[in-house]
């Protein structure tokens, strides 16, 4: 459960006030904290694939449709995963970070339409969405990892 009970609206703000004073102490370099932080945005990302759910609220991705069912029994590839047909996409994951960013993404060569077919879904091909990134928001358990996280690192630079 989540400790942090607030929106993510709030969240960030607390975030980026914690990060404001780590930023302070540590005199403008922030890299190692922002990898630690990009490194949390992929394990988000890994989960969602993991768990089959939205990052942002943990519901489940839309089941397959039974004539992709099909199709895939047909490839061997059923049962199985509902978006690691092949692990391009999950394998594409992929976080960056900077002295004053952090981020996660999907490398997109080789699944250049797949991957927003995914995210968004595809109404023309009447497929749902599946997000696999949290463009909506962190969930509140990773909201809370992300500030004990830098709770510790505020907690080792004011040592």
């Amino acid at each position: 459960m989540a400790k942090h009970k607030q929106s993510n609206n709030l969240a960030t703000a607390e975030i980026t006030a914690k990060l404001g004073r780590l930023e302070a102490l540590l005199s403008g370099d922030m890299s190692d904290i922002m990898r630690g932080i990009a490194g949390i945005l992929e394990d988000d990302v890994e989960e969602a694939f993991e768990n089959e759910w939205n990052p942002s609220t943990h519901e489940k991705w839309a089941h397959l449709d039974a004539d992709t069912i099909k199709q895939r029994k047909a490839k061997g590839k059923w049962p199985g995963d509902i978006l690691r047909v092949e692990g391009n996409l999950a394998s594409r994951v992929t976080s960056d970070y900077g002295r004053k960013f952090s981020r996660v993404g999907v490398k997109s060569a080789g699944v250049d339409d797949y991957a927003p077919a995914m995210q968004f879904g595809r109404p023309d091909k009447n497929t749902p969405a599946r997000p696999y990134l949290p463009f909506d928001g962190l969930h509140p358990d990773k909201i809370d990892e992300i500030l004990d996280f830098v709770d510790s690192e505020l907690a080792k630079a004011l040592a």
